[in-house]
């Protein structure tokens, strides 16, 4: 990872916590960032943590 202030794919906001190594989390929107070599997997939660929606982006610059 750079190192600059990381926005978040889905709202573009920079309010993103560090879970792991690749793996970001948006308190803003609920979104779980993950990143992949040239990939970026976005998995949207609700409030009380379940998964409800995912998405991935090629080739995705960060």
């Amino acid at each position: 990872m750079k190192n600059e202030v990381i926005k978040c794919p889905n709202c573009h906001d920079t309010t993103i916590g560090k879970i792991s190594k690749a793996t970001y989390f948006c308190s803003n929107c609920c979104s779980e960032i993950v990143y992949r070599k040239d990939e970026v997997y976005v998995y949207k939660h609700n409030e009380d943590g379940r998964m409800i929606d995912n998405l991935k982006l090629r080739g995705f610059e960060y």
